[in-house]
């Protein structure tokens, strides 16, 4: 029995001492062959690795990257990229633009009707959502009850600032009023004006109002693209527009400080991308 025994050994040790040449060694992040593809995400999908589609776009490579898809690294499988808001290609808060209707055409700037009653253009409140984004004429307030300006436009956007920004997003204002604009429509946006004048820096002035519409007062050429601008007496010659001018002590309130627009017709707002 001694010899039988002294082979067994002699077999267990020339096992331990195997010739491994040629054998994919142990890859702790993609385990190796096992997985089939090797590394994080490989094909076949190591532990849980997902693998990205070379025909995908950036954003979805972006988002397998980030949250794991296809069970990465923190195994929940979540997406990451769910909590970031969609931003509408439309540009309006009720889903439907009423100029620059191209979106294609116009990517980044849209015309948007709809009313507000919050007052004015200049202060936080009338640049900050009111009600929840549900004002234009397609919304829950068309009319803007409770609703700044800032309503009309969808997330992701904001009523265009300047005049120098409408140039840049649109060129001009002749495609801001759509079919539906054969009647008078006007839509304003931020551009600040001192005396009839359009300061480049936007940052003094708070006479008539100023946007691409098709009536209104003949537009100072410090104001390109826009070609009219809304006075005291254009508002008062079209409702829902108003934007009296009135005095309280010794100051003056012009009409870009006191604008409402309780109703959906007659224009709106110009919205751009942020």
């Amino acid at each position: 029995m001694k010899p039988l025994l002294l082979l067994a050994s002699a077999i267990v040790l020339a096992a331990c001492g195997l010739d491994r040449t040629g054998l994919e060694p142990f890859d702790a992040a993609g385990l190796g062959s096992a997985g089939g593809g090797g590394g994080i995400g490989g094909a076949g999908g190591g532990a849980g690795g997902s693998q990205v589609d070379a025909s995908d776009d950036g954003a979805s490579g972006d988002a397998v990257a980030l949250d794991g898809a296809g069970g990465g690294s923190d195994g929940g499988g979540g997406d990451a990229a769910s909590d970031v808001p969609v931003i509408s290609p439309i540009g309006c808060a009720d889903g439907t633009r009423e100029g620059y209707l191209n979106v294609s055409g116009y990517p980044l700037i849209a015309a948007c009707g709809g009313g507000w009653q919050v007052a004015g253009l200049l202060t936080a409140t009338a640049q900050t959502p009111q009600c929840g984004r549900q004002g234009g004429n397609n919304g829950v307030h068309p009319a803007g009850s409770g609703c700044s300006v800032a309503d009309l436009c969808a997330e992701g956007w904001h009523i265009c600032r300047t005049a120098q920004e409408v140039f840049q997003l649109a060129g001009d204002c002749k495609d801001a009023v759509g079919p539906a604009g054969a009647g008078h429509t006007f839509f304003v946006t931020l551009q600040r004006a001192l005396g009839n004048t359009c300061p480049a820096a936007n940052d003094v002035g708070t006479n008539n109002l100023h946007g691409c519409g098709n009536f209104g007062s003949p537009e100072d050429r410090s104001c390109t693209p826009f070609m009219t601008m809304l006075q005291d007496t254009d508002c008062t010659a079209n409702t829902p527009w108003l934007c009296p001018v009135t005095t309280s002590g010794a100051v003056t309130h012009s009409e870009y400080e006191t604008v409402t627009k309780p109703g959906a017709a007659h224009g709106g707002a110009l919205c751009c991308h942020d």
